[in-house]
């Protein structure tokens, strides 16, 4: 499929968070709800063409849902099977890497930059 317009595919990575053997998941309804109007308003804004998100949790999946469009001009739909380019794969990288070094204990989230970066 040749893409007409550039749809963006969304990643959020909390599979790689431990629970720690707590089987209650880190999305909610109430989650479910805020990230669904998330993407909705970034379609309706027309800041993308279309937009999808999956999160796995503990090899699971607790969310999936697209919005908007994978080629405007033959009004496909996005939808799980969309095929699209992603440009930079670095922040999501990074994401994982670093929520791995949380796990083992390396910082916490509320540690300060300078920490770790002096000159910062």
């Amino acid at each position: 499929m040749k893409f007409r317009t550039t749809p963006i595919l969304l990643f959020l990575l909390f599979g790689c968070i431990s629970n720690s053997g707590n089987k209650r998941s880190v999305i909610t309804e109430q989650t479910s709800l805020r990230i669904d109007s998330t993407l909705a308003s970034f379609v309706e804004l027309g800041r993308v063409a279309g937009v999808s998100a999956l999160i796995v949790e503990q090899g699971e999946e607790v969310y999936f849902n697209a919005y908007g469009d994978a080629d405007r001009l033959d009004g496909t739909l996005m939808d799980r099977n969309t095929i699209v380019q992603i440009f930079s794969m670095t922040k999501p990288i990074t994401g994982v890497a670093l929520m791995q070094l949380y796990e083992q204990g390396k910082f916490e989230l509320d540690d300060p930059l300078y920490q770790y970066i002096p000159d910062y």
